[in-house]
Order: structure tokens, then sequence, then C-alpha cells
């Protein structure tokens, strides 16, 4: 959808038409919605004067679209709560089409504050603490099998992969459809990476045998990080903070083509991203819905189980039990 002012573009809002099954997440139980046709808008796919009167315009054509029967939702994936855009998708359509209950996740990043010395220093005590900790319990039991390797190259493209899928189909993520898997759709954005130059592949080997990963593609000088995971069996000994201290180290290169200013740690509540981001906001994946019987009903679905999984992340997950119900229930996907 494009916006122009006096026959020139000013802005434009990129998405594509899908069909599938809108899902919320109770606990790790996936809870899915009827199969619907979608209106997805990418995350980062609004390009151009961001002002009130063009979010009024594009989010106006959506409403048509949606009243027209071309989808029965639209879902603007990662946009910032703090945005025009986020303001009028959730205030402009009527009460119920309107999503009453966006999903907010907070977004971090790392910028490069100099020298990695300083970013350490940066951290609070105590999570300076618990990194050399772990650090120091892998190492002990590790350092004589342990190995890091890179992928940039296309060339090595097959082999990051091959291990990738080897760490990732043990891990909870992939029993709940999420993170990294061995797809036509991830081989192709990776081998796109590949052939620009923008790959950067981490994999961390004990015994030669793979243990966790990092993927991401560097953009100019921001590094964006895709996928994550590693082996449960090693989770006593965080390999994977330890594969992304590594990572962070590479970032503070002094000069060159591949220095990076930025680390884009993706969105999520995780601890060690919250705890080593120094720049952080909310985003919010907002939805609206068609002026039919079946928006109306996927509306009153989906809010429905939103509050119930809202009620049992804050008041169930915080007590001990809920803690520990946690644990337990990622060890059991893991070896499912």
């Amino acid at each position: 959808m494009v916006v122009y002012h006096n026959g020139l573009p000013v802005c434009m809002l990129v998405g594509r038409l899908d069909l599938k099954r809108l899902a919320v997440n109770i606990g790790y139980v996936r809870c899915y919605l009827p199969k619907a046709r979608v209106l997805a808008f990418i995350r980062g796919g609004f390009l151009g004067k961001q002002s009130s009167e063009n979010c009024e315009l594009l989010t106006r054509g959506i409403i048509d679209s949606l009243r027209s029967g071309e989808a029965d939702v639209a879902e603007l994936k990662n946009v910032r709560v703090n945005s025009p855009l986020y303001c009028v998708v959730r205030s402009l359509p009527g009460f119920l089409c309107r999503d009453h209950v966006p999903v907010v996740n907070p977004h971090g990043s790392l910028r490069s504050v100099g020298t990695f010395e300083e970013f350490w220093n940066g951290l609070c005590r105590k999570h300076r603490h618990n990194l050399k900790r772990q650090a120091r319990l892998f190492l002990r039991k590790f350092a004589a099998g342990m190995e890091i390797r890179c992928f940039w190259r296309e060339d090595e493209l097959e082999r990051l992969i091959y291990d990738a899928e080897q760490v990732a189909k043990k891990t909870y993520q992939r029993t709940l459809g999420v993170g990294f898997a061995d797809s036509a759709g991830s081989r192709q954005q990776l081998k796109m990476a590949a052939e620009r130059k923008w790959l950067r592949g981490y994999v961390m080997y004990i015994a030669h045998q793979p243990c966790a990963f990092i993927i991401g593609l560097q953009y100019r000088e921001t590094l964006y990080t895709l996928f994550m995971g590693f082996d449960p069996k090693y989770s006593r000994f965080s390999p994977g903070s330890v594969l992304l201290m590594r990572c962070i180290q590479d970032a503070f290169t002094p000069s060159g083509p591949d220095r990076l200013l930025e680390i884009d740690l993706g969105p999520g509540d995780q601890r060690f991203k919250l705890a080593i981001s120094n720049n952080q906001w909310q985003e919010g994946t907002v939805g609206i819905f068609a002026p039919t019987p079946k928006g109306v009903l996927l509306n009153l679905i989906r809010t429905t189980h939103v509050i119930i999984a809202r009620f049992a992340h804050g008041v169930l997950a915080e007590t001990d039990l809920g803690k520990k119900t946690k644990r337990l229930w990622r060890a059991a996907l893991s070896r499912k």
C-alpha cells in the first residue's frame, strides 16, 4: 500500500496475503484459531514518512480491504507502541473489529559503546558475576574439546544448516513449531543472505558435535539475530551465553567493512536479552478484524485466549510452583 502526495510516493506499507491459522500460546501450549485469510504486514515494512495523517490513510485502506472481503483479519507485526501507526490501528477500527489485547513484547539491542571491556563494565555486577561463573564452569568441563566456528560464505551454508538443525531439533522450541528449522523458507532466506555477504553464523562444538548456534544477518552496521539455540543436555553449562559473548566480542572490531555498531537481539522477554541490551523499546503485534460475522468471531475467540494466556503468565508463572513447572515443561518438550 502506497500513499502519494502531489503524485509522489511518500510512504508505503508492505505485506502479503496468507491463508493460515492464527495462534495464541498459553504457556507452552499453542492454541490454533480457525483458518482465516490474513493480511500480514511484516516487521519493518512501514517505510517513508510515518505521520499520523499517513497512518490514518493506510489504516482506512486496510479497513476497506477487509470490508470488501479480501481478508478476515489484518495483522501488523512488531509495531513500536509509541508510534503513530500503533495508536491509529488501536483507535480507528470499530469496537467489534478493534484489537483489544495486542501482544506486546520488549525488544532489545546492544549498541556499540567502544571496546568490549567498556561493554562488559557497563553490565550490572550480578550479571557479570553470573556470566563469569557460567564461563568458568563451561571451560572447566569442556575447554579441551570445545571449538567455535564462524560461517559467512555461501560455500559454508550447507554445513551451517546441517549443524544448526542437529541442535534445533532437540530444543523445546521445535515442539512449539518456532525457532530454526531446515525448511525451504529458511534455506531461501539464508542463501540470499550468503549471496549478498550478509550471512553471519556461529556454531559451538563439543567433541566435534554441535551444541549451540547463533544465525544472523548483517545489514550495513547492524547484526540482526534470526535464530539461537543450544542442546538442552548442556543447559547446566549455559553454552548459549558463552557463544553469545563470543559473538559480541567479534562485534567490537576496531574498523573495516565487518564492523558492527549494533546487535539487534530481537523481540522477547528472555532474561539474558534484557540483561545485556543497552537499548530497549516495546513492540506490539496488533490486528484489525473484518466487519463480518467471521471477523468478529475471530476477534472474540482470540481475545479470550489472550486473556487466559496473560493470566497464566502474570499470576501463575511468577510463583515458585509456576517457575518449577515451566522448567519441567521445557524439559519434557525437549525430550519430545
